[in-house]
């Protein structure tokens, strides 16, 4: 009996510890829009990248030190993906002048940004289909990055868990392809 209440304890401690560290980590990912765009038009002028309507995601800014020459230095890594070509791309970054010092293609799939995830929930929520049980969910749950369901277009799928109202069970599995704003139910 007390090994099951201390498991439940120890659950709902680390639970909510990954709680704040996710949130604390979605504040510093944070950027804003003008600091975005200026990332943006550099990659793109960089990498001579001809993504339709600029449609590239910055997904997380990493600061870090190096030591290049008996000298440290910042630079901050960029992730970066291309919803046109639905390629992902790290890119070392000087945060002084802003220089893009070297890009290279990621192998894979980079796992989604918090705005990423915050855009998901909004598009369940506000579905004429599924929005109803989104909003009577007792949470909606995941958001990490998966392969497009079968019979699906190619995109940027999140996958998210909408919870029963009492939070005992899965109710939907839902895909959301963050790339093109849509939503795919897989088939019951």
């Amino acid at each position: 009996m007390h090994s099951r209440h201390f498991f439940r304890i120890s659950f709902l401690l680390l639970f909510s510890l990954l709680l704040s560290f996710n949130a604390i980590n979605a504040e510093q990912n944070s950027i804003s829009n003008r600091n975005n765009l200026r990332i943006k038009t550099l990659f793109l002028k960089t990498q001579q990248i001809s993504a339709r309507d600029n449609r590239l995601r910055i997904l997380r800014i990493v600061p870090e030190e190096t030591a290049p020459k008996d000298r440290f230095a910042s630079i901050n890594t960029v992730y970066v993906v291309d919803y046109d070509s639905l390629i992902a791309y790290r890119a070392d970054m000087d945060p002084d002048s802003g220089r893009i010092l070297n890009v290279e293609k990621l192998r894979g799939i980079p796992q989604s940004s918090a705005e990423e995830r915050a855009e998901g929930r909004r598009l369940l929520l506000n579905d004429a289909e599924i929005g109803p049980a989104a909003r009577a969910a007792a949470r909606i749950e995941a958001g990490f990055v998966v392969d497009p369901p079968p019979n699906s277009p190619p995109g940027r799928y999140l996958e998210f868990h909408i919870l029963s109202s009492d939070a005992r069970e899965i109710a939907y599995e839902v895909f959301v392809d963050i790339a093109n704003s849509r939503i795919v139910l897989p088939a019951r």
